[in-house]
């Protein structure tokens, strides 16, 4: 499947995964996220391991948030 990377005032530019070294790596990073969190229920969103800390719904909203970054 295509990679399309989105940049604005350009056309979108569609990668294949071999395309770009880091393609591989951010594979397995989200394989790895996708595993960590599938325990996970709704009741759970809340946890907090220490006041002040994040939640585990903040968390997964933090890490969503990066993926603009690609």
């Amino acid at each position: 499947m295509p990679v399309v990377r989105r940049v604005t005032g350009l056309k979108p530019l569609e990668l294949s995964m071999s395309d770009h070294p880091f393609c591989g790596s951010l594979a397995l990073q989200r394989d790895f996220f996708i595993r960590a969190t599938a325990s996970f229920i709704e009741s759970d969103a809340s946890f907090a391991p220490q006041a002040g800390m994040l939640s585990v719904a903040a968390q997964i909203a933090h890490a969503a948030h990066t993926v603009d970054w690609f």
